[in-house]
This record gives C-alpha cells, sequence and structure tokens, in this order.
C-alpha cells in the first residue's frame, strides 16, 4: 500500500522539518550500523539483544531501561525501517512544522516511552512472551505522531494505492484512514497476532492523542478553523462579517475512537488487576 497526502481544506505550513528529518537519519543510520554485517538485509541478533528492550531484564539490570531509548533507533530488517520511516516522512513534518521541532521532539520521545509502558501494562492480553522478546522499532513513536496528525488534520485528503489482489487507487480523509488503523491495532493486539507490538502502538497513538493537546492546544484549536487565526479574521468573525466552521472529528469518528479507547481502558484494567 502506497499513501501520499493531499490538501483538505487546512492551510499550507510553512514550517521547519528538521527534527523529523534528522529522526529518520539516526535511524538509518542505526541501521546500517545494525545490519551491515547481513547486507543490510536484516540487523544482527547481537543487535537486536543490545539495543532491543526486554521487560524482563529490568528486573536484574535496572539500568537496562536505556534501551527504551534505543529500541526506538533499532529496527529488525530493511522493510521495518523503510515503512517506518516513510510513515515518520509522511505524517510527522507536517506535524511538526505546526508544533515546532522542540514540542514535536517531545511528542516524539513521550510517545515512544508511553507505548513501552503500555506494551508492558498489557502484557497479560498481549501475551506473557513479550516479556522476553526484544521490542524495536520506531513504531510506537510514529503512532504518536499519527495520533497528532488525528486531531490537527483530520479532514486532509490521503491518496491511496493497493496493490492486491488488483492494483487500484482512491483518496479518503486522514480521519478515516487514521481511526481504521488505530483499529486495526486494537483488534490485531486482541487477537494476539505475533511478530508486531500491536499495544505498543495503541499506547503511543493514545499518547499522541492526549499529548498534542497538552503541549499544543492552542495550535490544535487554530487549525480546526482551515486557516490562522490573524488578526483581520478575527476582527470580521467579531463582527458578526463570516462565521467559521470547526473542521475537527466527526461524530461517527469520534463514537469509534471512544469505543476503542473503551475497549482498550477495560484490557488494561484487567490486565492490571492480574
Amino acid at each position: 500500500m502506497v499513501v501520499v497526502p493531499g490538501e483538505g481544506g487546512e492551510v499550507r505550513e510553512r514550517g521547519s522539518s528538521r527534527a523529523t528529518l534528522m529522526l529518520i537519519a539516526l535511524n538509518v543510520a542505526v541501521y546500517a550500523y545494525t545490519s551491515y554485517e547481513n547486507a543490510f538485509i536484516v540487523s544482527s541478533y547481537g543487535s537486536i539483544r543490545s539495543l532491543g528492550f526486554t521487560p524482563a531484564a529490568l528486573l536484574t539490570e535496572p539500568s537496562s531501561f536505556v534501551r527504551v531509548f534505543t529500541a526506538m533507533f533499532t529496527h529488525a530488517d530493511l522493510f521495518h525501517i523503510l515503512f517506518n520511516m516513510y510513515f515518520l516522512w509522511l505524517f510527522g513534518g507536517r506535524v511538526e512544522s505546526v508544533l515546532g521541532s522542540l514540542r514535536f521532539l517531545a511528542l516524539y520521545f513521550l510517545s515512544g516511552i508511553a507505548a513501552v509502558v503500555f506494551h508492558v501494562a498489557i502484557v497479560p492480553i498481549g501475551g506473557y512472551d513479550s516479556l522476553v522478546i526484544p521490542a524495536v522499532g520506531a513504531s510506537g513513536a510514529i503512532s504518536g505522531v499519527l495520533g497528532a496528525y488525528l486531531l490537527m488534520f483530520p479532514h486532509t485528503r490521503l491518496f491511496l494505492c493497493m496493490i492486491f489482489p488488483l492494483p487500484f487507487c482512491f483518496t479518503l480523509s486522514a480521519e478515516l484512514f487514521l481511526v481504521l488503523w488505530f483499529a486495526q491495532q486494537v483488534v490485531y493486539g486482541y487477537m494476539r497476532l505475533g511478530g508486531v507490538a500491536y499495544f505498543a502502538h495503541i499506547g503511543g497513538f493514545v499518547a499522541g492523542l492526549v499529548l498534542v493537546w497538552l503541549l499544543a492546544r492552542g495550535l490544535v484549536e487554530r487549525y480546526r478553523y482551515g486557516y490562522p487565526l490573524d488578526p483581520l479574521l478575527r476582527w470580521l468573525e467579531l463582527m458578526g462579517i463570516i462565521a467559521r466552521r470547526p473542521q475537527g472529528l466527526g461524530i461517527v469518528a469520534k463514537a469509534v475512537l471512544g469505543a476503542l479507547l473503551a475497549a482498550i481502558t477495560v484490557g488494561l484494567a484487567y490486565s492490571l488487576y492480574q
């Protein structure tokens, strides 16, 4: 599947995307280091063990908590890093251009930490084997960026191309795409489909939803109206000459998102009770 962002009524931002590009460069550099022995196809087993985060290791080696951060820059194979970096470039640059580099980095790393915490907290549902399997990848942090993008640019049109079973292309809103993506993570997580830390994605995504409000609520409100709140437009609105319509999440999207968050809350409560 190929996803390309389009325009959906929001303003075009002109801010910097330096932090996004820096994160991509660091991830690629680390992957080159961990995979050069295997012709850059897969990372070595030793690097996954030494840089990945293994929850059970905290019991015998508390200092291994630093691997929460090294794991964010470590990827298992070529497809793993290609897809992660593609989504980081696709959604991260636009979020950063509005939040600014410092707030974007705060959202990114805090979402990554939240992803790990949730991944561990919901082990009874996700499976106890995740306690001893090294978790690697920037997916949790990137999921936080997706959560922020959902609240900031829900009506941006995305252009998708599928190649299976037959090649075809179509467009849909970021709101629909990201809510469906989040629903997929929840369903797959509860189904315990192996090989992917779906609950880490969930934790990062929820953290992104929360953090974008904590870090930049005013900016989110600003971009919900489709154009900046410059003094002239504010004056015209106060005079009753123009009326702006908020462009936030739709009722259906809110309902589905609320149901998914409720399902996650129940699962987390069950896990903590065990």
